[in-house]
């Protein structure tokens, strides 16, 4: 047996039956939906604040099942909530693990029946000593608050942000020692007009490890707001070099967040991550790029990469209609669905993760239509420069008809926008092995609800990469039941032997928050799991076939590449290289003799980017990867 580890420049992998999924291209998803036979696109669903009053509220029976009953895990009900819209799109950071083990936790939370929320604000838990503390009574911040975001900085700190109303800004909750003490609270500066802020997202990093680095939007004018820097929802970066006392930076603007790009942005649609001096956020729409902002000096200067492109600048759908070649019919477009995560590796490089949507907008007068029924999982790291991201998940066939499309008659509960395979969070542990989770609708699964209420429920799904992203491990339901509704999971960044997630428990699927919810208010349980990560990376670890490995360094390679087979047995080899295209550029057979055998390419002219090894044998082909510099 051997084991796909990350381990300085030498990536070691096992030629074999090996389980792996290959990521897709993109242009997949379109046929998927096709197969699927789901043509109605809905429209676009607007943002919550929280501050919304319980109209139109659909009272239907909650059943929560409290299980929590995998051996996989262990799972505890770390706390309760009957505010169940944690997010509109991307979950914040609200989950990390210290390099003592300890664990930290926020949520909203609420124990509000009446569907106001007075006592809204961020629950709190703490683990240390190998326990978790008493689910808590109420939140931590002095007045009503929500979307809470939690950072641990390098002194020990705990640092939560959350906010308000649209007469009250995001404001800071800080205190000195991780798991107890008094929180001090403070509010965040507002943007320079007055304008206050929502929806934050936190990351800690920096030299020294006390940084906090934060981003938000201005209120938005659908939610009370109004126009700043003229975007309908502003996205703003601040900074605060010594764990939230002083904040240098302030409402800061990196290149490319201006009103010639962008409308506005929208709620949750974006996700941050920090490692030393190099921070990262992604953003996006459904009628945006999905974009990378990148700093490598703790935030002081920032480059704009465009992850995937939406072919139109500043969209209306009133006056305009989704056609991309200009013959007077509108096209079907592969876009994101708001929903985002990221994680910054080992060496520096962003992983970005997306949930896909299609959309299809034909009338110039009237809303855009989204394809809810899209599935699929996007990823993309800057090793892929301008390639289009690929998909490396989709919801699980359950009744192997070849995809998932035994879903309740109207999909899932509307988080949001999100597509069948959403909702993603991601980490890496110290050999450098990615993982990933996301919410996935559950086929064969439905809520008993007529129609417009008759929906499948989510779990979360989970898996990992050994390889920095180009093979992805076989997924795991780590989930209680297939009929409790599992969302928002929120993956610590740090991965140790077990892969630490926090989520939202429901017996019914969907929501009941205003002004639109699913079902009647009741409780729904915070789960943390800590998922044993060999389990996750169990599908990747394959028996060798014909007693056959093969080593590539160094990987990333400059100039000159070896590729080091050791076998067991006399083989023939027939070996290919292929760039991100598929076109093979390089062909080698070898007579391979038992024990070490070298082959070494010079590739000193190869293009920047991923390049593929094929090793043939006989009718088995089994690849591996490595990135020219």
């Amino acid at each position: 047996m051997k084991k796909l580890l990350l381990t300085g420049l030498a990536l070691s992998v096992c030629l074999g039956a090996i389980a792996q999924n290959r990521p897709a291209p993109s242009s997949t998803i379109k046929e998927r939906l096709k197969a699927a036979n789901r043509h109605a696109p809905v429209p676009y669903q607007p943002s919550i604040s929280g501050n919304e009053m319980p109209v139109n509220r659909i009272n239907q029976t909650v059943s929560n099942k409290n299980q929590v009953s995998r051996t996989s895990g262990v799972q505890t009900i770390v706390g309760n909530t009957t505010y169940d819209l944690q997010s509109n799109g991307s979950t914040q950071n609200r989950i990390y693990m210290d390099a003592a083990g300890n664990v930290g936790a926020v949520w909203t939370m609420s124990n509000d029946l009446a569907g106001t929320y007075p006592d809204r604000g961020a629950g709190y838990n703490f683990y240390t000593g190998g326990a978790w503390g008493a689910a808590p009574a109420g939140r931590i911040e002095t007045d009503r608050r929500g979307w809470p975001s939690l950072v641990q900085i390098a002194n020990g700190s705990e640092v939560v942000v959350s906010h308000a109303s649209v007469t009250a800004n995001v404001a800071q909750n800080v205190r000195p020692a991780a798991g107890s003490g008094a929180w001090t609270q403070t509010s965040l500066a507002t943007f320079p007009g007055g304008e206050t802020a929502l929806w934050a997202r936190t990351a800690a990093g920096g030299p020294d490890g006390n940084t906090v680095h934060l981003i938000d939007i201005s209120y938005p004018t659908g939610n009370g707001g109004a126009l700043v820097n003229g975007l309908d929802g502003c996205l703003s970066y601040s900074r605060s070099l010594d764990g939230g006392n002083n904040w240098d930076i302030v409402r800061a603007l990196p290149p490319g967040i201006n009103d010639t790009e962008y409308e506005g942005f929208r709620a949750d649609g974006y996700a941050i991550d920090a490692k030393g001096s190099t921070v990262a956020f992604v953003s996006g729409n459904i009628t945006d790029d999905w974009a990378l902002w990148k700093s490598t000096d703790n935030g002081d200067n920032w480059t704009r990469t465009v992850i995937q492109d939406f072919p139109f600048t500043k969209y209306d759908d009133l006056t305009q209609i989704t056609d991309v070649d200009g013959d007077g019919v509108a096209d079907t477009l592969l876009t994101t669905d708001g929903a985002y995560a990221i994680v910054i590796d080992n060496n520096g490089m962003v992983h970005a993760f997306a949930g896909a949507m299609l959309i299809l907008d034909d009338d110039p007068t009237a809303a855009l239509g989204l394809f809810l029924s899209t599935d699929g999982l996007l990823y993309w790291n800057e090793s892929m420069g301008s390639n289009l991201p690929v998909v490396i998940a989709t919801a699980p066939d359950l009744d192997g008809s070849g995809q998932a499309d035994a879903f309740a008659a109207d999909l899932g509960g509307r988080y949001g926008n999100d597509g069948i395979c959403s909702m993603p969070s991601a980490g890496i542990d110290a050999a450098g092995n990615l993982f990933v989770s996301y919410c996935p609708l559950i086929e064969g699964t439905d809520s008993g609800n007529p129609s417009p209420l008759a929906f499948s429920y989510r779990n979360v799904y989970l898996m990992g990469s050994t390889d920095g992203g180009a093979f992805w491990s076989t997924p795991v339901n780590v989930s209680n039941s297939q009929f409790d509704e599992a969302v928002f999971c929120s993956m610590a960044k740090n991965v140790d032997g077990c892969v630490h997630l926090l989520w939202q428990q429901d017996g019914s699927p969907g929501y009941s928050v205003p002004p639109n919810g699913e079902h009647a208010i009741g409780n729904n349980d915070i789960i943390h799991d800590c998922y044993d990560k060999t389990l996750v990376l169990s599908s990747i670890n394959e028996t060798l076939a014909n007693g056959v490995a093969v080593s590539l360094f160094p990987n990333p390679a400059s100039n000159n590449l070896t590729i080091s087979y050791n076998v067991e047995q006399p083989i023939e080899l027939m070996v290919e290289v292929r760039n991100i295209m598929g076109q093979v550029i390089a062909e080698f057979t070898r007579d391979a003799v038992k024990g070490t055998n070298n082959i070494n390419v010079d590739v000193t002219k190869y293009s920047s980017g991923v390049y593929t090894i094929n090793t043939i044998m006989g009718e088995k082909v089994f690849s591996t990867k490595f990135v020219k510099n």
